[in-house]
């Protein structure tokens, strides 16, 4: 399976899970097959605050790759700021939610 220039030999990609896909959630579903993995779903104005915990969400090693990451909100200026947060790290997949039904997410 291609995704841009990340080419993988399985299809298995664990999703964008909020509150479930930190980095030990991640590393299991590796051990088990997992190719490609996103960490939580971030809503782009929590990248603004710095916060501790929105930095354990971006939390990974050299092992937790390929790594995708998973972006919610509409606002521009939030939108900038996340793109700006996210330079620093290595994410080889970059996704915007669009499409999620949760009523907490859509409010969004």
């Amino acid at each position: 399976m291609n995704i841009g220039k990340l080419n993988l030999k399985s299809n298995l990609i664990l999703s964008p899970l909020a509150g479930i896909s930190d980095l030990p959630y991640r590393t299991i579903n590796r051990e088990y097959g997992c190719e490609l993995a996103f960490v939580e779903m971030i809503n782009v104005r929590s990248m603004s605050h710095k916060s501790k915990k929105t930095k354990r969400m971006l939390s990974t090693t050299k092992e937790d790759r390929p790594l995708g990451i998973q972006l919610l909100g509409c606002e521009e200026k939030y939108v900038e700021i996340a793109m700006d947060v996210i330079k620093k790290y290595d994410f080889e997949v970059l996704d915007f939610n669009s499409a999620c039904p949760e009523r907490k997410v859509v409010r969004r």
